[in-house]
């Protein structure tokens, strides 16, 4: 019998992302066809070692000298800082296992990197869009940072802030962790102007749980295009918004009043035939900013209406019991704020500004191997989906980084994590159950590792029951329930797992425990769109108790 929920699978984020000062843009292609892959790291004995440090929940791998890295830590730490004010926390993806950024100085960037990326696309070049291979010379090949992000919407407008303001990276992501990794031009990074692109926001919020209702996603996402950031505040400038049935005349309003989607409607989604999404998108946006604004006394309200309606449905008595406006009135100051939009502003508290963070220092082999050795992890996962043929040569890149300290003895529990999920997405189980095994029994902190040794002993479990109608024992089950529940305690929760733990429940011939059934109504909650699957087999099970 087949499990009825699939492996996590690694989730290849590319966006852009980040910070102020545009740290590397590729010059324009001089040949007929270019190949985007992300940056192939070749180890080098000469040139500047590798630095280490941390900011508040972020692992910093530097090969930049220490006052550029310095730079960076601060002008990450102040974009978070700024993110911080329009959006708390609270409502951005919570990881457990800290976020590692990458910093490569583009000075230091060897032409043997892009020499071996060459390589490996005269082994096996890539297709021109007519399904046949490249003739003549093998085209050159262009690394530039990987960009682009998941919009709700239309293409967003474009940044009201100068071009050189932002820069652009490449960031990969796995169910339970983020990396980052940029190519660094110190002569344009200012700290001053920094802040994290909408895209790479767009990510924070796409993969909160529970997950955030589409309108505020849209609307915010809309919205923060839009912001800019400098020194230490956050602006909207005014805007007047468009709607459905009015036009631009000249310097005059044909209608005096935008005409707004009805509440009902407008909190149900973008599909309505009497409103098009254009409509929708705008008037997202407009609520955000309306429920967002700095000078009113809304935004708790407004953060209590986005709680709720992330995990129930949109009514005007919930939205009473948040605004203490009924839908009529709150609609009438939501077209008063489309008329007379009067801008936006936050302030970052001066207390802010700085990162309490570790001093720079030379980075040990441990560190390298397992940041770097992540990093990779997570390269030949992308390739794999978008040049397969390249595979084997990140993964081989990835293996030769973390099994370095592994053959020397050590047993990171973070470390055996990474190589043993390198080696699941490979395709080689025998390699990757010890490595995973060792992984949780140390007590890594690694959501999906516990996920993965779960669903490794739940493949081995399955045909191996004794009874008749094919269910399994108490003692049978528990290997798989254990690590599920480990797990559970760890953020971010996965959906997957949760499945999971409901399935095996299914299969149990025991009633499930308390902590089962507190886990199981925990990731309805979590994911509310799942709630019948994961609340059903826990309460059947507990009828037939009685």
């Amino acid at each position: 019998m087949e499990p009825i929920v699939r492996p996590v699978k690694v989730l290849c984020c590319m966006a852009a992302c980040v910070l102020g000062g545009q740290l590397w843009a590729a010059p324009e292609p001089k040949v007929e066809m270019s190949v985007q892959l992300p940056p192939f790291i070749i180890e080098q004995a000469a040139g500047p070692k590798w630095r280490y440090t941390r900011i508040p929940r972020f692992e910093i791998l530097s090969r930049c000298n220490d006052l550029t890295t310095e730079q960076l830590a601060l002008a990450f730490h102040r974009a978070n800082q700024f993110l911080g004010l329009v959006l708390p926390e609270h409502f951005q993806i919570k990881l457990d296992v800290p976020q590692a950024l990458i910093f490569y100085d583009e000075k230091l960037w060897p032409i043997a990197e892009q020499q071996a990326v060459a390589a490996m696309l005269k082994a096996h070049p890539p297709a021109r869009a007519d399904g046949l291979p490249p003739s003549g010379a093998l085209p050159r090949v262009r690394l530039e940072p990987i960009t682009g992000a998941k919009w709700l919407g239309p293409e967003p407008t474009a940044q009201t802030t100068a071009p050189d303001s932002f820069f652009s990276n490449l960031m990969l992501s796995d169910a339970d962790s983020i990396t980052t990794f940029a190519l660094v031009s110190a002569s344009t990074l200012d700290p001053q102007r920094s802040y994290l692109t909408p895209a790479y926001v767009a990510n924070l919020l796409e993969q909160r749980t529970p997950a955030l209702p589409d309108w505020f996603t849209t609307g915010f996402l809309r919205l923060y295009e839009r912001m800019e950031f400098q020194d230490n505040t956050v602006t909207v400038r005014p805007i007047r918004w468009f709607f459905q049935n009015e036009k631009p005349s000249g310097t005059k309003i044909v209608a005096p009043e935008p005409d707004l989607i009805p509440p009902a409607v407008f909190f149900a989604g973008k599909q309505s035939p009497d409103y098009d999404a254009v409509t929708w998108l705008a008037q997202s946006e407009l609520f955000a900013s309306w429920g967002l604004d700095p000078a009113q006394d809304r935004a708790k309200a407004f953060w209590k209406f986005v709680e709720r309606t992330a995990t129930e449905p949109v009514t005007e008595s919930a939205f009473a019991e948040c605004f203490g406006l009924d839908w009529a009135r709150a609609w009438d100051r939501l077209a008063a704020h489309a008329t007379h939009h009067p801008g936006l502003r936050w302030t970052l508290p001066a207390a802010f500004a700085r990162p309490p963070a570790d001093p720079v220092e030379d980075a040990t082999p441990r560190q390298i191997a397992r940041l770097k050795g992540e990093w990779e992890r997570l390269e030949a996962h992308y390739v794999r989906k978008n040049q397969p043929d390249l595979e084997e040569h990140y993964v081989t890149l990835a293996r030769r980084t973390l099994r370095k300290p592994y053959d020397r003895g050590d047993r990171d529990p973070r470390l055996l994590a990474s190589l043993g999920l390198l080696e699941l997405d490979a395709g080689n189980k025998a390699e990757a159950i010890p490595l995973l095994e060792q992984a949780v029994q140390a007590g890594v902190i690694r959501p999906r590792a516990y996920y993965e040794i779960a669903r490794l002993r739940y493949d081995a479990l399955v045909g191996r029951s004794t009874r008749n109608d094919g269910k399994f024992t108490a003692e049978q089950v528990a290997p798989v329930v254990e690590p599920l529940l480990a797990g559970m305690k760890q953020s971010p929760p996965l959906a997957a797992a949760y499945e999971l733990l409901a399935h095996i429940t299914t299969q149990s011939v025991a009633p499930p425990s308390e902590e089962v059934v507190t886990s199981l109504a925990e990731g309805a909650r979590l994911f509310p769109q799942k709630s019948d699957r994961l609340l059903k087999p826990a309460m059947q099970a507990r009828l037939l108790q009685f």
